[in-house]
């Protein structure tokens, strides 16, 4: 009976020790990560950072200011650069024929998988209105990458030409030609507002 206590005794300070080892090994863990916490949470934050990138930025606002642009460049597109840097403005970096050039650019991007064809021997869809009975074998073309201002068809079988494309007080003027199923030559006439980067508005 004695021993048999014994044994009791012994097991349950094992098990006290145990325990405490226990929590001590959470206690610990407790502090260790309440601390990591605390630090970051009071932390002051680093304000280098946003001071040097701001520091950059006066520098290329001021050569910009004495080139005769608007404050603030636009890294993420070397066309433009920031009216606003808090806004959504954005001005741009180029001349009056780039611009156009972007434009007539943005406007066929809108359809991402139409080819264009320059139709060779053709310069003008005058040119394909005196054909009488018109085929679209009988055009040779070549793929091309952009408008060159030459008779030139899209994947939607649309035709343009030098006069396809007019800009007039700040808008893209769009002229172009396509063939009804009974073969007669429609025009498609539309009008856009674009920006100083050539961008047209969205349809």
């Amino acid at each position: 009976m004695y021993s048999k206590l014994i044994e009791f005794i012994r097991k349950l300070l094992y098990c006290i020790f145990a325990l405490l080892c226990i929590l001590f090994i959470l206690s610990i863990l407790f502090i260790g990560a309440f601390t990591i916490i605390e630090y970051y949470v009071t932390k002051p934050y680093d304000y280098s950072d946003f001071v040097k990138v701001t520091k950059e930025l006066k520098k290329v606002e001021e050569i910009l200011l004495k080139q005769g642009y608007k404050p603030y460049y636009d890294f993420g597109d070397k066309r433009t650069y920031k009216v606003n840097y808090n806004e959504l403005g954005y001005g741009c970096i180029i001349d009056e024929l780039q611009k156009q050039e972007y434009a007539i650019q943005n406007f066929f991007e809108r359809y991402p998988h139409t080819q264009l064809e320059k139709i060779n021997n053709y310069k003008s869809i005058d040119e394909i209105k005196e054909i009488k009975k018109f085929s679209k074998d009988l055009l040779k073309t070549s793929q091309i990458y952009e408008f060159n201002y030459e008779l030139t068809i899209d994947g939607f079988e649309h035709f343009y030409d030098k006069n396809s494309f007019i800009f007039k007080d700040g808008k893209l003027f769009v002229k172009y030609y396509y063939f009804s199923f009974n073969n007669n030559l429609l025009e498609e006439n539309y009008e856009f507002l674009i920006d100083d980067c050539g961008y047209i508005e969205r349809m």
